[in-house]
């Protein structure tokens, strides 16, 4: 079992991973960092996906274009480096092949793999794709690089993933929740 923690983890909570980690060695646990601070808080034991930011989204990650704090990660991370988690849930599916463009030919190929499990670009394994641009994700062509994709609403979903997603894929919803709010005006 791999997990990735796809959330930035406060000090003791990354510390408390990394125990649970300890605790089921067949896991391999790893969080997500974006500088090399980031790395060096990060406990032995867990492996390090570096986090960059798509297109200027600025939700997290390293800048795209910052290839100098890309490999302050990845040397940082030496033998513990994972891959890139590349999050571009804010574009769609007919928009995401420019974002994969620059993961591909721009952010990969610059980093430093010297002290890394990998020995080229294109073995390290990249995982992108919120609901929006998951089948966007499976149409590129990602010339048999590892890659995987993170879409969470497709799991959890709601009215507008339903919108975002094509009939081909078919989502249905597993339950209905139907509530009603009531508010007491002051």
């Amino acid at each position: 079992v791999d997990l990735l923690v796809a959330y930035p983890l406060s000090r003791p909570n990354v510390l408390r991973l990394a125990e649970l980690a300890a605790a089921h060695g067949d896991v391999k646990v790893a969080v997500l960092c974006e500088d090399a601070q980031g790395v060096a808080d990060t406990p032995d034991g867990l492996d390090i996906w570096l986090d960059v930011n798509p297109l200027h989204y600025n939700r997290t990650g390293a800048p795209a274009e910052n290839a100098d704090q890309h490999a302050a990660v990845v040397a940082a991370a030496g033998a513990r480096f994972a891959g890139v988690h590349y999050y571009d849930g804010h574009l769609d599916s007919t928009s995401c092949a420019e974002a994969y463009d620059e993961l591909v030919k721009s952010v990969l190929p610059r980093l430093p793999l010297d002290g890394t499990r990998f020995g080229a670009a294109r073995e390290v394994p990249r995982v992108t794709s919120g609901t929006p641009t998951f089948e966007g994700a499976l149409r590129y062509d990602w010339a048999g690089a590892p890659h995987q994709i993170s879409p969470g609403t497709v799991v959890f979903t709601d009215v507008r993933t339903l919108s975002q997603v094509s009939e081909a894929v078919g989502p249905q919803p597993a339950a209905l929740v139907l509530c009603r709010a009531v508010s007491r005006p002051a």
